[in-house]
Formats: structure tokens, sequence, C-alpha cells
């Protein structure tokens, strides 16, 4: 009796020196199924603690239950199928071993489907402005190579364009680009699965899909979208500034012309229709900011009032 009332004084002795000397280590937020090397966290709340070594202390003072055997295992130092001192000593030593896999304090940005193929990426990763590692799930890889041997010629150039981009991205990004097993087996659709990992890896998604950016941020998911970044950084049009454009087709209004800026912003002449084929100076009467990006409207010079 007197060895075992020694043995637990020891052990609170120790409890309590843990308490000064082992961090609180939080993995809560990194992908579930990720495999951990991480020892100690006996309770499974995803901090490695006081309330663990707790937990120990009453394995080492108790006989263990059959559903205690996983606990058991977390702290088994030494493998020989109990818990005691000793292996309080070894975590004390030791408490934690980097676990495998990317952690949610590691910077990764997740890519999705529509944002390889759309291509732009490949020279935003070169600029810098980007930081960390660029991340595809291999269901997104899957869903590329489904893309890419589809039956309609369209839908399959753009799969193969998506794959020469993340090759491309593989090659040549100044930042890190990996692709990873990381699955949520739970969820069938490439989306769900895409926001239930930028959630558990606490990062954000590269998109630009409106649908996907629209659920994701009702989901508390960062969103990065490259129209939005292209939009952002288009030079400004100021209301009655002149431009030249050359017209180049119809508008959806009689009498309407349309012609681009050189950042393909889209720019409609009033009475511009007679022009198309020819350049003419213009100035700007209304700027409009689009979902889907910026239209300017303007009229011929000669036409135009400042009134």
């Amino acid at each position: 009796m007197s060895a075992l009332r020694f043995s637990m004084v020891l052990s609170l002795i120790l409890v309590l020196l843990a308490v000064l000397f082992i961090p609180k280590i939080s993995i809560s937020q990194v992908q579930p199924a990720v495999e951990f090397t991480y020892r100690g966290d006996i309770n499974e709340d995803g901090q490695v603690n006081i309330f663990d070594l707790l937990e120990m202390l009453k394995l080492i003072t108790s006989e263990p239950e059959t559903d205690r055997q996983r606990q058991i295992a977390n702290v088994d130092k030494s493998a020989d199928g109990d818990v005691n001192i000793f292996d309080l000593l070894s975590m004390l030593r030791s408490p934690l071993v980097k676990p495998k896999g990317p952690l949610a304090d590691e910077h990764v940005v997740l890519l999705d489907t529509s944002v390889i193929i759309d291509g732009r990426i490949a020279d935003i990763s070169q600029t810098g402005f980007i930081e960390g590692t660029l991340l595809v799930p291999r269901f997104i890889l899957e869903e590329l190579q489904y893309i890419a041997d589809s039956s309609d010629a369209l839908r399959r150039k753009r799969g193969r364009r998506g794959l020469d981009i993340l090759n491309r991205l593989q090659q040549e990004s100044i930042v890190p680009v990996d692709v990873t097993d990381m699955d949520v087996e739970d969820i069938k659709d490439a989306d769900g699965k895409l926001i239930r990992l930028a959630k558990n890896l606490n990062c954000p998604i590269i998109t630009n899909d409106y649908n996907l950016n629209r659920v994701a941020q009702l989901q508390g998911v960062r969103v990065l979208n490259i129209n939005e970044l292209a939009n952002a950084v288009k030079t400004a049009v100021l209301h009655g500034e002149s431009l030249r454009i050359r017209i180049i087709q119809e508008g959806t209004e009689p009498n309407q012309g349309v012609g681009y800026l050189d950042d393909g912003t889209m720019v409609v002449v009033e009475d511009g229709l007679r022009y198309i084929n020819h350049s003419l100076d213009v100035v700007v009467t209304k700027v409009l900011q689009t979902a889907q990006g910026r239209m300017i409207f303007a009229q011929p010079h000669g036409r135009y009032s400042r009134t």
C-alpha cells in the first residue's frame, strides 16, 4: 500500500511539473483523415494538456476497462499492455511528435477545378502574391481527368487545358504545388468535399466558380476569387474620360457598337453601330460594376455633353 501511495504522490508531483513545462498543443483543426503521430491525447479533444495527464493518472491507479483500451494504446510507450509511472515519465520527456500531413498552422491554399482550367493561377503563382503551398486534392485531379476524357469536344479541351496548367504549375511556380490524398468520404460532390476540407484545414479556396464562392462564404470559408482580383487591378476609368476604342460588333440595343479595352473590359458605345471595324474616340458616360465584371458605356466624342 505504501508503494502505491508513493507512486500516486510522485505522479501528482509530475502532473504539477507538467503544468509548467508542457505547452498546450492544439490539433483540432487538422483534417480528421490525416494520420497523427501525436501521443498523449487520451481524451481525444484535439489537445495535449493537463487533462490528458489526469486521465493518465486514472489509468495508472485503476484497473482499465475494455472501452479504454484505445486510451491505453495511446500512452503505452513501453508497449507492454499496461500504463504505469514509466509511461508517464516517457510522456513528460517527449510529449509530442510532429504529425504527418499538412497542419492547420501551415499556410496552404486549396485550388478548385475552375481556377486550374482558367489558367491565370499559373501566372499569379509566379508573382509572389501567393504564399504557402498550393494544394490540389486528388478528387479535383480526378475531376479534371474526367473532363479531359469527355466525349464533348469543348469539355475535353477544357479538361486537357487544366491538366496542362497543373503540370505548368508544378514546374514553374515559385511556391510549392502538392497533390494530396486527403478526402472527405461522407460527401460525394467535389465542391462539398473542397469546402469541408478547407474548414478542417482552416485555409482559403481559390476559385472562379460563383456558386462555390457563395456557398463557401456562407459556411465561413474564405474564398480568393481570380475574377475579383482581375477586376481590382484593372485600370480605373472615370466618368467623362476619353478613350480610343475599336468597334468590333453590334450591341444588344439598337445602334449600339461594342469594343474592348486591352484588359478585356467591354465598352458599349451608343450610336456606335456604324463604326464597326473602325476606331474612334469616345467619352465615358457610365461605369457599371457587376458580379461578372466591369462594363463601360460611352458615346462618340462629338456627341458627348457634360450637362
